[in-house]
Formats: structure tokens, C-alpha cells, sequence
């Protein structure tokens, strides 16, 4: 039965393997290294990119008496430049890629400036003496890290960049890239924190994946194949190969179970008389029979006619049907 399970569980983590997607490690500078493929698929988002240095996000939400603005600033070839005009406790440390920031403003006080409440470091390349506590912890492992991955069952791609932190608990940023052939300028829909990793997704035609990769030209760059392969074909060959040894292997157990699953059965079937309806067919019975004598070689069965009856040429073959007239199991003999 032990084999049983292992085929069963092989053809699951094969199917979960399918799904999972694989996930490819890039460059920390996505404009030298904007175009890539994932399983198979071929993307290019050189010309979301590569079109400026900054890409700004920002939202407004009423929190009365005042208004807060959240804006995301974005850079995918180097660090944020620090602003000269701001305190340093104004803005993200040196060495951020993504920042989120907060301010908030009094519709009531115009005359009032906004006020920074927040400056989050959410992705980044940041110095270890800012964060040495969660590092020491095993919570924050420094550096960009950015990797590509599908994103099941919708077929986007999300790139995940790594490296923020804030009051001692290190944050991501997740970007969604959505395929959408109608637009065709980027549209940034929305943006938000979940657990740590602070979530852009971001529509464009650009996202769109080609099932073949481009051909190669002077003015455009090699695609990054990951250097893992093409692992969905070796996929669907593995789940094949193991349902259909599973298959073999549960036929097998059903009509040539080993000597000892037999007796099991046969014993378990013997403590409950209620199972007769659903017992196994006389014509099994009597080949399991004749299969145990011939692997007992020197064994005798007592068989219903005594244990030393001897038979002829004509040897009559007793029916393995128990009587209708008898509420138990009657034993015929021992196997």
C-alpha cells in the first residue's frame, strides 16, 4: 500500500509544480535588462522602463480633519537621489529604489504647510547599520533581489523587489504588470500595502506576453531565458508517467494482491458478515486458492472434504457461495 501513496503523492507535488511557475532572477537595473522570459512566455517592458528615470504614484484619501497623500516613487536604474531642500528624516535613506511617503494637509489651514507623517524605504540596495536588528534576527536579508514570476491563473507577471524596512520589519514591493492591448499608455490602477509588501499593479499593452521570443536586432538586446529551462513540458511528462504508474500499480493491488494484503482481507471479511454482499467474486476466490498452492510448495489446505481426501481425475470443485439458509461466514479452509 506504501507504494500506493508515494505514486499518489508524486502526482500531486508534480501538478503543484506546474502551477507554482518558475521564477527568474534579473538584474537590479531593469533598464539594461527590461526584456526577459517566463515560462515560456517572452516579455518586453523596455518601453515602460526605460521612458524616465521616475515613475510617481500618488493618491489622496480624506482622513478629517485633514487629507492624506500617498505618493510612490519609483526608480528601476539606481537609487533615489537624495532632495537637497528636505531633512534627512523627511525622506528615504540613501540607497532606496522605492519610497513610499505621507503627508498630510488641512483643507480648514491653508496657509498651514503639509506634514511628512511617514517615509518608508519599501525596496532597496539600504546600508546594514539601519537596519542591524532585524538583520541579527534573521528577518531582513539586505539587497534588491528582484526576480519575475507568473502569477496564476491571471497571467500576469509580477516583479518582486526586496531590501525595505520599517520600524524594524522588512517590506517588498510587489509590481503586477497586466496585459491590456487597448492601452497604450502605462496606467498605474492602484496601489496598497498587504503584509509587508506594498502591492502596484500596472496596466499596459507593454505587459502583454508574446508566445515566441523577437528576433534579435542591432538596437535591441538579447532576451534572459532563465537558467532553470523550460520546465512545463518535463512537467506534464512527469505527472503522465507517474498516473499512469500510479494506475499500474493500483490495478495490481486489486487483482493480484500479495499473499499477506489477501489473508488481511479475507480475515477482515470473515469479522464482518455484513460485508458478503460485497464480497469477491468464487471465480477469484478459486484462483487465489490455486496460486497459494502453488507457491506453498509441501503445504496442505484443509479443504471442507478433510484435511486427507484425496480426489480423482474427476475432481469435483465445491462451490465458494456460503449457504442462503446461514446468517455467518462459513470458513472453507486455510490459505
Amino acid at each position: 500500500m506504501s507504494c500506493i501513496y508515494l505514486a499518489l503523492g508524486a502526482v500531486l507535488l508534480s501538478a503543484t509544480a506546474v502551477f507554482a511557475g518558475d521564477k527568474v532572477s534579473l538584474s537590479n537595473d531593469l533598464t539594461q535588462q527590461c526584456k526577459f522570459m517566463v515560462d515560456g512566455n517572452a516579455f518586453n517592458l523596455c518601453p515602460l522602463l526605460k521612458r524616465k528615470s521616475l515613475w510617481i504614484v500618488d493618491s489622496e484619501q480624506d482622513t478629517p480633519p485633514s487629507i492624506t497623500t500617498t505618493r510612490y516613487t519609483l526608480s528601476f536604474n539606481g537609487p533615489i537621489e537624495k532632495d537637497t531642500t528636505l531633512p534627512d528624516d523627511m525622506q528615504c535613506p540613501e540607497g532606496t529604489w522605492f519610497c513610499m511617503t505621507s503627508t498630510s494637509r488641512f483643507p480648514k489651514h491653508e496657509s498651514e504647510p503639509p506634514r511628512v507623517t511617514q517615509t518608508i524605504p519599501i525596496a532597496g540596495e539600504l546600508s546594514p547599520e539601519h537596519c542591524t536588528h532585524i538583520i541579527k534576527s534573521g528577518e531582513y536579508y539586505p539587497g534588491l533581489n528582484v526576480t519575475a514570476e507568473m502569477t496564476s491563473p491571471w497571467g500576469s507577471e509580477e516583479l518582486r523587489f526586496n531590501g525595505g524596512y520599517y520600524v524594524d520589519k522588512p517590506m517588498g514591493t510587489s509590481l503586477l504588470f497586466q496585459c491590456d492591448p487597448s492601452a497604450d499608455e502605462a496606467n498605474i490602477r492602484s496601489a496598497f500595502a498587504y503584509r509587508g509588501y506594498h502591492n502596484i499593479i500596472w496596466t499596459s499593452k507593454h505587459a502583454c506576453a508574446r508566445a515566441t521570443p523577437p528576433k534579435d536586432s542591432e538596437d535591441e538586446q538579447d532576451l534572459v531565458t532563465p537558467t532553470i529551462g523550460n520546465r512545463s513540458a518535463r512537467k506534464i511528462w512527469m505527472i503522465v508517467l507517474s498516473s499512469t504508474c500510479a494506475v499500474a500499480i493500483i490495478a495490481y493491488m486489486l487483482y493480484s494482491p500479495p499473499r499477506s494484503v489477501r489473508r488481511r482481507f479475507q480475515s477482515y471479511v470473515k469479522k464482518h458478515p455484513s460485508l458478503l454482499k460485497f464480497r469477491v467474486g468464487e471465480g477469484v476466490l478459486i484462483r487465489w486458492a490455486s496460486e497459494d498452492l502453488e507457491l506453498e510448495n509441501g503445504e496442505e489446505d484443509l479443504m471442507v472434504n478433510g484435511a486427507n481426501a484425496s480426489y480423482g481425475d474427476d475432481e469435483e470443485q465445491i462451490p465458494l457461495k456460503p449457504s442462503p439458509r446461514k446468517g455467518h461466514l462459513t470458513g472453507y479452509g486455510t490459505a
